[in-house]
């Protein structure tokens, strides 16, 4: 297969899994967009993070960081908490509201991976497993790499996800 060809259908794999997972989100009937979608997951892994650590994780400015949660303060998904031992600081929290949209979206989510799947057998479903596994160990080679790639998984890390680069040998650090 010649590489442009692959090019082209990663591009439209990309655009696949992004309309048929996470189209939803940017439907009319959505009250978010992605990149707040994005926020509130991050929030409901990190309880109790400040902007700065927000900024970090979804690797977005502080300016950014902070447009985003007023607009996701003033929907009522996130609610600004000031602990009473350092009133400096402000912890983000999801709240009520913002916890049952992440947890509707998480659940249509599911349901539209789901109904990819169904298309596959269970043994394609293994190769698919197996491919982008050893897909993501050899490209996530470079500490840069796994910090821009990680999914921020928090409170449900995964010690066996490929983005892990403690599961990378010495020797491919080294290249």
């Amino acid at each position: 297969m010649k590489r442009d060809n692959l090019l082209h259908l990663l591009i439209l794999f990309n655009k696949l899994i992004n309309v048929s997972l996470f189209g939803f989100v940017a439907d009319d009937k959505s009250p978010i967009t992605s990149s707040q979608l994005l926020c509130l997951r991050y929030l409901y892994l990190h309880p109790k993070i400040t902007a700065s650590g927000l900024a970090k994780g979804l690797n977005i400015s502080c300016g950014a960081t902070s447009r985003l949660v007023d607009r996701l303060e003033q929907k009522g998904f996130v609610i600004r908490d000031t602990p009473s031992d350092d009133r400096r600081v402000h912890e983000l929290l999801l709240s009520l509201k913002g916890r049952a949209l992440l947890e509707k979206a998480a659940s249509r989510l599911e349901k539209n991976f789901r109904s990819l799947l169904a298309n596959f057998t269970q043994e394609e479903q293994a190769a698919m497993e197996k491919f982008f596994r050893a897909f993501l160990q050899k490209c996530i080679n470079d500490p840069q790499i796994a910090t821009e790639v990680c999914l921020g998984c928090g409170i449900l890390h995964n010690p066996d996800c490929p983005g892990n680069l403690g599961e990378l040998s010495e020797t491919q650090l080294e290249r």
